[in-house]
This record gives structure tokens, sequence and C-alpha cells, in this order.
């Protein structure tokens, strides 16, 4: 399994629901095929729309995507690049908090005999 990012370049003809609708299908083929999905944005950039879909596969099923891509004629261009490799936070192990014990309650009684000790004992 490899990260993998495509672009596509939609024709500026194409309406933003039938954008949605083919991202859709070729998510919906990715998935069939066991890919993972990632990020997945468009936008326009001048006079056309760009797409872009993460996701990780097999590198052996990228060719039955890229002919999938191939008969879109709503896709006038696409690129599928392989995906660098993002670092992930190292996790810190974190200590659990020392729990001390919890104080035993004192009653006032007991106060009492030991302040009654402690004057007792001195002169």
């Amino acid at each position: 399994m490899r990260n993998y990012e495509l672009t596509l370049l939609f024709s500026s003809e194409i309406m933003e629901e039938k954008i949605q609708e083919l991202l859709g299908e070729l998510t919906g083929f990715l998935q069939g095929k066991g890919a993972l999905l990632g990020k997945q944005w468009t936008r326009r950039e001048g006079k056309a729309r760009v797409g872009v879909l993460g996701f990780t596969i097999a590198p052996e099923i990228l060719k039955e995507v890229e002919q999938l891509l191939k008969q879109k004629k709503e896709i006038a261009r696409f690129m599928v690049s392989i995906a660098a490799l993002r670092s992930l936070a190292t996790p810190v192990i974190v200590k659990p908090a020392i729990q001390l014990p919890e104080e035993q309650k004192v009653s006032m009684e007991d106060i009492d005999k030991k302040l009654e000790e402690i004057f007792k004992t001195t002169p």
C-alpha cells in the first residue's frame, strides 16, 4: 500500500454538482478496491476547477484508476503522484501522576486529645 495524491483538472463548463458526482463515483471505485481515503477538496483556479484526492492503495490497482479517469470526458487532465510521507509526532509517554494516599479524616475529639497531650508534656 502506498500513499497517492490525485490532482484533477476539470473543464470550466462543468458545474460543481457534476464535479462532486464524479468525485463520489471515483471515491466509491477506490473504496471498492480497498483504498483508504484521505483529504479531498475542489476549488476554482482561473477558468477551470481543480480537485485533489488523497488515498492509500496497492500500486497494482493504480492502472485501473488511470483507465477509469481516461474514460471520463469531464476530466481535462489528471496527475497521480506519490504523496510525501509526513512524519508523525512521536508520542510522549506521560508518567502517571503520583497518587497521594487519601488523608484520614480527623475528628475534633482526636484533635482535642492531641492538644491535651502536647500541653501536658510542656512545663
